[in-house]
């Protein structure tokens, strides 16, 4: 399903005159949009864009977007009103590890630390490594020697945790659609738990109908759409 969601979202890259225009980042904040594009219609032609949380950013506030959903929290938790920028947490999902099932026990209850100085820790998606790697260093708290390593597609980043080669996260509602009975999803044993957060960010100054009935989706179902 996520990759689904992934690939029907970059689909819409069309452009038009002045369409409504939304901005993700990875196949998670795409599963979030995707779920409510099932609901909402647009009044006029729709275009999603793929890119880094920073460059998204960038754009709404130019008005090249009109709104975008980012994983804010992370660790890296931004001051959007500094920006001169609207922030609505849409939801929020616990973060899991993702590891290979051969590195667990029957009883394994918390993802085994050791992983992160052997193996690589794999993302896909449009962000660029210096956020990633702020934000997750940031969420992972007093783990140490993480390195991170950016890969070409969603599918090449389960091949290499399945087999071993890597580690990754994700969040803990969205495993439900990606699991795989190869790889285990295992809580860290930190506290607080990192979190991931999905916030739709928008011009407060912008009056598009559209984007007022989809802030008006999101506030109705809030906390609904993981």
């Amino acid at each position: 399903m996520m990759d689904q969601a992934y690939e029907s979202l970059a689909g819409f890259q069309q452009s038009a005159q002045r369409p409504f225009a939304i901005g993700y980042s990875s196949q998670y904040n795409a599963a979030v949009i995707q779920r409510a594009l099932a609901a909402f219609k647009a009044t006029t032609q729709l275009k999603t864009v793929k890119a880094a949380e920073s460059e998204l950013i960038k754009a709404v506030q130019q008005g090249e977007l009109d709104c975008a959903v980012i994983n804010d929290g992370l660790g890296f938790d931004m001051d959007f009103a500094k920006l001169k920028l609207a922030a609505l947490v849409i939801a929020t999902d616990d973060i899991l590890m993702k590891c290979s099932q051969k590195f667990v026990q029957a009883d394994t209850t918390f993802f085994p630390e050791k992983l992160f100085k052997t193996l690589p820790l794999v993302y896909t998606g449009a962000n660029v490594s210096d956020y990633m790697k702020k934000a997750l260093l940031l969420s992972l708290h007093d783990v140490k020697n993480v390195h991170l390593q950016k890969v070409d597609s969603f599918g090449q980043m389960h091949v290499m945790i399945a087999s071993g080669q890597a580690i990754s996260f994700c969040g803990k509602k969205l495993a439900r659609d990606e699991a795989r009975g190869e790889i285990a999803y295992l809580p860290l044993k930190i506290s607080p738990q990192p979190q991931m957060r999905f916030t739709l960010i928008f011009d407060p100054a912008n009056q598009s109908r559209d984007l007022k009935r989809l802030i008006t989706f999101y506030q109705t179902n809030q906390g609904h759409l993981l």
